[in-house]
């Protein structure tokens, strides 16, 4: 049996005492104790693969029955919400429980999420992407190097060593778009934010939208991403005056769109939450063929988008919690291989309520 690492390795190692190993392992408060040093006793660690004798222990005991979820996003935005409870609702029937974490790095120089697994509070992760980001390479090759129950959703799409649940935000986007032109008006708006957040999602959307205009005979586009807008600090500030400060800055930009287009075009929004105040500033109209589209969802569970000026997109986010866990459950229960999902985003009628 190979010999597991102990503190006096990664001590030798690293070039310090095992005292101060000690330390910095255990983030130990009152200490002086350099970034550079701390730097080092982590990197040692992880390149030994060294696990604290009362880990090792524990990790010999049965299943801890929790996931452990990280989600780089701020759960009150409801899209995240109807992940984790899609992702529950399954997971609830085979017993487990899911334990909310963060990618902040713990004091063993690996993420939030996967020291639950290291430590055995966890028996697996769902990893909830921010606007496609992927986990830290390193926290990758731990989990693949010791085979953690691993799914990703919204991230990882082409990493074939690992699980994923992805959307498929072209041809969602072209579908809804192509749908659209189809019940009125040729002309249309495009508002997206500004290139500054140029998202794979962003890239997707944009080509979707671009590919449905060109192929629609009479179609044309305009294109306004000039806007850079405060949505994209939803994760950080979700108070009242933020939110008036938000949608104070995008009424006005929305203002200025209306003002600079041709009368009788129609709006496709890149994000949900632009698509009402927009409505609420285009004039009244006895067309009943829909203004606006909205390329994510509007409105939220019980009651949905209720302007029936508006389309919406469904962009199965209970559908896709849903698929995580199943995806989950196989890694724990069955050992399987890597499996990838892309589901398709379809279009939401304005009298239906979403997303169930």
């Amino acid at each position: 049996m190979e010999k597991r690492a102990t503190s006096k390795d990664v001590a030798q190692l690293a070039g310090v005492s095992q005292a101060t190993v000690s330390y910095v392992l255990n983030n130990k408060k009152g200490q002086t104790i350099s970034p550079e040093t701390r730097e080092r006793v982590l990197k040692a660690a992880r390149l030994l693969d060294y696990m604290p004798t009362h880990v090792a222990r524990v990790l010999q005991a049965c299943r801890t029955n929790c996931i452990a979820v990280s989600v780089n996003k701020n759960v009150m935005l409801p899209r995240y919400g109807q992940v984790l409870e899609g992702a529950r609702s399954i997971l609830d029937k085979e017993g487990y429980r899911l334990l909310l974490c963060t990618d902040a790095l713990s004091p063993s120089g690996y993420p939030d999420y996967l020291n639950r697994c290291i430590l055995h509070r966890a028996d697996g992760i769902l990893y909830v992407g921010a606007d496609g980001q992927e986990p830290l390479s390193s926290a990758l090759e731990y989990i693949l190097a010791h085979n953690i129950p691993f799914v990703a959703y919204d991230s990882c799409q082409e990493n074939p060593s690992l699980s994923s649940v992805n959307l498929d935000y072209y041809s969602g986007t072209k579908d809804a778009v192509e749908y659209f032109l189809s019940l009125g008006g040729k002309h249309l708006a495009y508002l997206r934010p500004c290139q500054e957040i140029n998202t794979p999602q962003e890239i997707q959307r944009e080509a979707g939208v671009r590919a449905a205009v060109a192929a629609c005979p009479g179609a044309s586009l305009e294109v306004f991403d000039d806007f850079l807008p405060g949505d994209a600090r939803l994760d950080e500030n979700f108070s009242f005056h933020f939110l008036q400060e938000l949608s104070t800055s995008a009424r006005n930009f929305f203002s200025t769109v209306v003002s600079r287009v041709a009368e009788g075009t129609r709006f496709v929004c890149s994000w949900g939450a632009w698509a009402q105040p927009l409505s609420s500033l285009l004039p009244p109209s006895d067309d009943d063929a829909p203004s606006i589209l909205s390329l994510a969802q509007v409105g939220s569970f019980p009651y949905g988008n209720q302007d029936r000026r508006i389309l919406t997109c469904n962009l199965l986010n209970y559908l896709a919690g849903e698929c995580c866990a199943r995806l989950l459950l196989h890694q724990l229960h069955e050992k399987g291989e890597p499996e990838k999902q892309l589901l398709r985003p379809g279009v939401l009628r304005p009298d239906v309520a979403g997303p169930f």
